[in-house]
């Protein structure tokens, strides 16, 4: 993985609120509380990131193409004064889900280093 992606993992990870006590808000992940720190700092709400708008938009082209219902843009959710907890079994859920997808990722990675270190002459 490339080292600028892993730093920026690593300081995403660091800022983000940890422990049991950080609720998670439907709309706005575990930065505001549950309301307690609204409106949002404009360095959360708002990053200066083109690449994640075109990721976005290429994302939204793939679920429209499928058929699936388009979520909105984060920066559309982030201008909802409405808070919302999530259910402790739904997060539970999503994290089975992250990593069942991440080892079926990791198996398929290694069975192609293996295919490509096989095919090296």
């Amino acid at each position: 993985m490339n080292r600028k992606l892993l730093a920026r993992l690593a300081s995403l990870e660091q800022a983000a609120p940890k422990g049991a006590g950080a609720v998670e808000c439907r709309f706005h992940g575990v930065h505001c509380r549950l309301g307690a720190n609204w409106p949002l700092d404009r360095a959360v709400v708002e990053p200066e990131s083109a690449q994640l708008d075109e990721l976005l938009d290429l994302a939204a082209q793939g679920r429209r193409k499928a058929g699936l219902p388009v979520d909105p843009h984060p920066r559309d959710l982030w201008a909802i004064n409405m808070h919302e907890r999530v259910p402790e079994a739904e997060i539970a859920q999503r994290k089975r889900e992250a990593a069942e997808l991440l080892a079926e990722m990791q198996a398929r990675n290694e069975a192609l280093e293996t295919q490509l270190r096989a095919e090296r002459p």
